[in-house]
């Protein structure tokens, strides 16, 4: 009876095994595709943070270009000030 028994037990549990089994392997083709996509969000924010460093340091540049040319047209309109009294 007993062989009886763990066939029958064998019978009964072998579809919730392959049942387990499937559901262990959607699980895992699941984490697999998470991986792909957490690997591309990865990159992109690594293009992202290096696209903001280049735009960063060219709007420094810029920024210094202008201050050097603003300084250069302050000092030239004060001394044609000071030429304009001056001449007087």
């Amino acid at each position: 009876m007993s062989g009886k028994d763990s066939s029958q037990t064998q019978q009964f549990m072998n579809p919730w095994y392959r049942a387990w089994q499937e559901q262990i392997e959607r699980w895992e083709s699941a984490m697999t595709e998470l991986g792909k996509v957490e690997t591309k969000g990865f990159e992109q924010v690594c293009a992202n943070v290096d696209e903001a460093a280049r735009l960063t340091k060219e709007s420094t540049a810029y920024g210094n270009l202008l201050a050097a040319q603003w300084r250069k047209l302050a000092l030239d309109a004060t001394r044609q000030t000071f030429e304009a009294f001056g001449a007087r």
